[in-house]
């Protein structure tokens, strides 16, 4: 049954990219202007970015990269980018830090590459 939805759903995977790209560029000219800049604000901003980034990401390397590194790429460069500007935000960029995130984005590049 979820496959079959899931086929369904492949015929509007280009529209519905489309509209979250717009959309979230709306939600972050928004937060941008309007939203005054706490904890809870910017951990939904880093969301928001990720979603931006990881479809922008996935239109552009779709196009000029391999199949294989544009999944993979857009996503851990989407959560790069996100991340290290959350940590940037909330002042909580340190070595030992961005130590920590090269493991993850390691261990993460390695899961998403064997599936």
């Amino acid at each position: 049954m979820l496959n079959f939805i899931l086929r369904r759903l492949t015929k509007f995977l280009l529209p519905i990219k489309i509209v979250l790209l717009i959309g979230s560029v709306g939600t972050l000219g928004y937060f941008v202007v309007k939203i005054p800049p706490e904890l809870g604000n910017i951990v939904i901003f880093s969301l928001v970015l990720f979603i931006f980034l990881s479809i922008l990401f996935n239109f552009l390397l779709t196009a000029f990269a391999p199949r294989s590194f544009s999944e993979v790429g857009s996503l851990l460069a989407a959560l790069t980018i996100s991340f290290f500007l959350f940590l940037k935000a909330v002042g909580l960029l340190s070595p030992l830090n961005i130590g920590l995130f090269v493991i993850f984005l390691v261990l993460l590049g390695l899961y998403l590459r064997k599936g």
